[in-house]
Parts: C-alpha cells; sequence; structure tokens
C-alpha cells in the first residue's frame, strides 16, 4: 500500500493555517492603504473648502436690479462672464472694498460658452477712453479708482 503525501509533506503546498495568515494580512494591508487614501481625501477637500470660504466678497459689485439687462433665457442664459481686475495693492486697509485711488492694471473678460466648448478671453487695454459714471470721459483703468468694483463693473458692462 502507498501512502499519500499530507498536504504538510507535498513541496510547494500551504497549509491551511498559512492561507487564513496570509487573507488576515492582505484584508489588514488593504484596510490601511483605504484608511490612509480616506484621510488624504478628507484633507484636500478641507483645504479647498476652506480656501474658497476665506475668498473675499464684495457687496453691491453689481448695479441695482432696476439697472441690470433682461434675463437670458435658452442656450445664452447658460453662458458664463467674468471679469478679472488686477490692481498695484489692496488700498490701506487690504480689503478689496477699499480701492479708493488704485488704478487697475488689468481688465480681462473672460467668456465660458453655454456648451462649455471653449474659452474666449479678451484683455481691455487700460489706457482705453471710456465714460466713466460721475467722471465723464476717462481711461477705463480709472473706473476702479473712481468707484471701487462696482464702477469698474458697470464701466465695462456699458
Amino acid at each position: 500500500m502507498t501512502a499519500v503525501p499530507s498536504a504538510q509533506s507535498r513541496p510547494g503546498a500551504v497549509a491551511p493555517a498559512r492561507r487564513s495568515q496570509t487573507w488576515r494580512t492582505v484584508v489588514a494591508v488593504n484596510a490601511v492603504i483605504a484608511l490612509i487614501v480616506a484621510g488624504l481625501i478628507t484633507a484636500v477637500l478641507w483645504s479647498v473648502t476652506s480656501t474658497f470660504q476665506s475668498v473675499e466678497k464684495i457687496p453691491f459689485a453689481f448695479p441695482p436690479e432696476a439697472g441690470r439687462p433682461a434675463v437670458t433665457t435658452g442656450e445664452a442664459a447658460a453662458a458664463l462672464n467674468f471679469l478679472v481686475l488686477g490692481s498695484d495693492n489692496r488700498g490701506a486697509g487690504g480689503s478689496l472694498t477699499d480701492l479708493a485711488g488704485q488704478h487697475s492694471d488689468t481688465i480681462v473678460v473672460v467668456h465660458v460658452p453655454a456648451d462649455r466648448s471653449a474659452l474666449s478671453v479678451m484683455s481691455i487695454p487700460r489706457d482705453s477712453g471710456v465714460e466713466v459714471a460721475d467722471q465723464g470721459e476717462t481711461s477705463i483703468s480709472a473706473a476702479l479708482s473712481v468707484g471701487g468694483v462696482p464702477s469698474a463693473v458697470q464701466t465695462v458692462k456699458a
């Protein structure tokens, strides 16, 4: 009669207890990796959220409802326009709302169409002559100096 070799005596065979321990190790390593990834995602989300919450809001940057154009409908309503203004510094208190005497160095209009297929950027030369409210004909960069961000927004819209 021939003896049948056991699992422990066969070369390359893994004992059942050892196989169970290997799976526990694999599960533990994957759990640790998942916790690290979850921690990194939480840290990034917290950082992004706190950054956006610290953005300074400018009150009254837009004219009252009565002075605005009619609300657009259809595809044009989904388009976005951004006005990017730059100044030498942020005024005495470090606030964007106190820009008296500051001229805008950079005036850029960014247009994103409704289908989000492209991005158009238009720079307005700072010395362009325009009609600024309460100032008459002057350079567009002076609109920021005259009435702050609301004046610059209204001047570009006009």
